[in-house]
């Protein structure tokens, strides 16, 4: 047998450490993968869950910033022209506004005319969300909408309630009480994937401090 040289000896110890050190830089490798493979899913996950929150707070503005013009220019109620003021809950029990204005619109009825708008909650299904839907017609029309127009979906709560100047009351009715409420309070509780969205708004009536 042939003795190896000193550089031959050194040379097979280099070879042996370079491929342990190939072996856990791949280790390392891996793992760096691993952890920015993770870190990348968990920006996707939070990234999709801001997307949501913002499409169900630009629904809440919309909502929102409807009610507000159309209840600026509500009308009071009087007689029998479709203008009474009236919020309660229907016969399944899920919360409703309804009232005129002058700025509401409708579909095919004359810029300026006094619509009829009607809000209400349409639930299917106790144990699912509920869509907010909004009927409009012409004060002086007779039809009405088969369908409302979606105004914002995925609501696990929605209240309505009614200040008369003095205190706050959960429903209305502008036979029984005599006009419009001073101001009007929304309470919307939305679903989100990790927690309910929660939002609280109010809205001024300036006619209602004209009234008689």
């Amino acid at each position: 047998m042939i003795p190896l040289s000193s550089t031959e000896r050194c040379r097979s110890g280099q070879a042996g450490f370079t491929l342990v050190e190939v072996l856990v830089a791949v280790a390392l490798v891996s793992l760096v993968l691993t952890a920015l493979y993770g870190l990348f899913g968990g920006l996707s996950q939070t990234q999709q869950q801001l997307r949501d929150e913002a499409a169900l707070y630009h629904q809440a503005r919309v909502l929102c910033d409807r009610l507000a013009r159309e209840l600026r220019s509500v009308l009071p109620p009087g007689g029998d022209d479709g203008s009474r003021f009236s919020a309660g809950f229907d016969s399944r029990g899920n919360p409703y506004l309804q009232f005129a204005s002058l700025s509401a619109v409708s579909p095919g009825a004359p810029a300026g005319q006094a619509i009829a708008v009607r809000y209400a909650l349409e639930r299917l299904d106790r144990n699912a969300p509920a869509t907010l839907r909004r009927y409009a017609r012409g004060l002086l029309e007779t039809r009405t909408a088969e369908r409302g127009l979606r105004v914002t979906s995925a609501i696990l709560a929605l209240q309505w309630r009614f200040h008369d100047g003095i205190d706050w009351r959960d429903d209305w009715d502008s036979d029984r009480d005599g006009g419009l409420p001073q101001r009007i309070e929304l309470r919307l509780s939305l679903q989100q994937a990790d927690q309910p969205l929660h939002l609280l708004t109010a809205f001024d009536l300036p006619l209602a401090g004209e009234q008689d």
